[in-house]
């Protein structure tokens, strides 16, 4: 998997959301999976934000993106040029 960083991702999706106020009400989790022949890369950052957030706690001025990236690969095991 080292080449994968030497050649652009197959695919990418990026996710951005901000919040001058927020009040979570309901917890819920958020969850990646991938499966098959993709060696795929999760990045995700938070502001203001704590790793837990506490149900009916206010924030401000606060935002989280996700990035999610893969490298094809065939199935012999070999890159996709």
């Amino acid at each position: 998997m080292p080449d994968r960083i030497e050649r652009q991702p197959a695919f990418e999706l990026d996710v951005a959301a901000e919040a001058k106020d927020i009040r979570f009400q309901v917890l819920c989790g958020l969850e990646t999976h991938s499966e098959g022949l993709a060696p795929v890369e999760h990045v995700r950052q938070r502001r203001r934000l704590p790793s837990r957030v506490r149900e009916g706690t206010r924030y401000t001025n606060v935002s989280a993106s996700l990035r999610i990236a893969g490298w094809l690969e065939d199935a012999d095991g070999g890159s996709e040029p």
